[in-house]
């Protein structure tokens, strides 16, 4: 039986996590993204729209005076934005 080296094994379980949830793109990014968000998330979290899914959210929730109808309603219906834009809870 071949054996890989230690150092090489692990080189590569690090290397595989990375390559599965590092996106190519901003658009692959967002593909998970409701579609009512994904033109607010370019437009006002464009730096952000590769990280994190909390990180954008954060981003959407601070500038949720600037989010389409869409996109607010969607978040207000899940909780992530109060129903009067601009008023914190």
């Amino acid at each position: 039986m071949y054996r890989i080296p230690i150092s090489i094994s692990a080189a590569l379980l690090a290397a595989v996590p990375l390559a599965l949830v590092t996106p190519a793109s901003a658009e692959q990014a967002l593909s998970h993204w409701p579609r009512q968000c994904r033109g607010d998330i370019s437009r006002t979290c464009r730096d952000l729209a590769k990280g994190e899914d909390k990180i954008i959210l954060s981003c959407l929730q601070e500038n949720e005076v600037k989010l389409s109808q869409a996109c607010r309603k969607l978040l207000q219906s899940y909780g992530h934005v109060p129903e009067s834009p601009g008023k914190r809870r």
